[in-house]
């Protein structure tokens, strides 16, 4: 069918499909349009499409192809959290359709689009130039963006390409602001989307891009002035010094440690600038979020009152997924929900590490770093039904499954390290990046 239709196909018309989805999902996420309170991206209308035109070939390439195939056990694993997802939509109901159409796309219908289309779209040494001045545009716009907002009170906003379309809420009403500074949110409209996906995009950053745009990134991380990324980034730090400390790497262990060290001095610097109240940066009200903990005062008095359907299966409509990400899967569709959740969430994670692990490719532990980042700041802001995260996540699973032989043959080019900057996932293990190639 791709071949018929010609949108996929190698060539250009395959090279511009790759450049529009990095330029819609990386450097202009929220660039679309809001209908009947339903948010659509441009990039999300891109997925389908080139999702939609390449869904036949893709079945087709699952009996011959072997790395296609790889892709249909983190599938299958997601079917029983599928089923519940649709059941608790079909019985009982939702109350906000817009987080209610977030949630279903992003996980019964996102995960085969993103399987088509990392099967339709080849991975070329062009994509990784395309990702790199994706993220620096994204940088770049944003310390405009942030410098503008905290000296004038003005946002830069291009409806339909930085912000969307139709929305009734200007960027200066929303909750970007820190106890009277504005937090760094880019073309994302949220500090902690940009927190959370950059996140994710930090372990591969770090490969493809020199040392300078690798501290900006994490400098901008640190601007979002959110708790959530801030977190986020010292468990990258660690999980770095746990990797170079196991592989015995003195090198990348002092990296490591000067790395966090930085990190950590730039944190309490930003947070000294902030307001923040008496409690504190960890307030007693956890930023909003302690009333998310009554679903488990609710699971004990079902367990007590002997309700152990309420306890294992949803009991009322939808209502969204709020900050605290496993917390809101427990309150939304039960106990089976979650561990269906966990599963879906988690399976690719440990596919994709064994992969890794056998063959030591720094660009798949890079990609499983990022995922287990996610999956550990999820349990204070996951941002769920927000795009582009669940974009970005399923991105690196299926185009990282897709790209397992050829990720090898990807050479890219870091100069002017850093070690404070552009300590990675590869370097931690003791391999060393080659820079003679570009």
């Amino acid at each position: 069918m791709l071949q018929i239709v010609g949108f996929l196909r190698q060539g250009v018309t395959n090279s511009w499909s790759t450049f529009l989805l990095i330029l819609t999902l990386v450097a202009l996420p929220k660039a679309g349009i809001i209908i009947r309170g339903v948010p659509i991206t441009w990039g999300y209308i891109l997925l389908i499409v080139l999702g939609v035109l390449g869904f036949a070939e893709w079945l087709r390439s699952l009996h011959a192809d072997d790395s296609c195939r790889l892709s249909l056990r983190p599938l299958a694993c997601l079917v029983p959290f599928q089923l519940i997802l649709i059941g608790t939509f079909t019985t009982l109901g939702y109350e906000r359709m817009g987080y209610a159409a977030s949630l279903f796309f992003s996980f019964v219908i996102m995960p085969y689009l993103m399987a088509s289309l990392a099967h339709g779209v080849s991975i070329k040494a062009s994509a990784v130039t395309w990702l790199r001045n994706s993220v620096r545009f994204a940088i770049i716009y944003g310390l405009l963006l942030f410098a503008t907002s905290n000296i004038s009170g003005w946002f830069i906003e291009v409806p339909g390409l930085t912000t969307m379309l139709g929305g009734d809420i200007p960027l200066a009403g929303k909750n970007n602001n820190r106890y009277g500074v504005y937090k760094f949110i880019s073309t994302y409209s949220n500090g902690n989307i940009y927190g959370l996906c950059f996140l994710m995009l930090l372990p591969l950053y770090t490969i493809i891009d020199s040392a300078r745009f690798v501290l900006l990134a994490k400098l901008t991380i640190i601007l979002t002035l959110s708790r959530t990324a801030w977190i986020g980034l010292i468990f990258y730090d660690v999980i770095i010094l746990g990797k170079s400390f196991a592989a015995r790497n003195r090198k990348g262990f002092s990296r490591g440690l000067l790395a966090l060290a930085v990190d950590l001095a730039a944190i309490k610097g930003v947070a000294s600038f902030i307001p923040w109240p008496k409690d504190g940066l960890l307030d007693k009200n956890l930023g909003g979020r302690l009333p998310q903990f009554n679903v488990i005062s609710t699971m004990k008095q079902n367990l007590v009152d002997g309700n152990y359907l309420n306890i294992l299966l949803p009991t009322k409509p939808f209502l969204t997924v709020y900050e605290m990400t496993y917390l809101s899967i427990l309150d939304g569709f039960g106990v089976l929900g979650l561990v269906f959740f966990i599963l879906a969430m988690g399976f690719p994670v440990y596919y994709l590490a064994r992969t890794a692990r056998q063959s030591g490719n720094p660009w798949l532990q890079a990609v499983c770093l990022s995922m287990i980042l996610y999956l550990i700041v999820a349990f204070s802001d996951g941002a769920l039904v927000n795009a582009p995260v669940m974009a970005f996540y399923w991105a690196l699973v299926f185009f990282s499954l897709r790209a397992t032989g050829s990720f090898p043959r990807m050479e890219v080019n870091t100069p002017n390290r850093a070690p404070w900057a552009l300590v990675s996932y590869r370097n931690a293990g003791g391999h060393r990046h080659d820079e003679s190639k570009a």
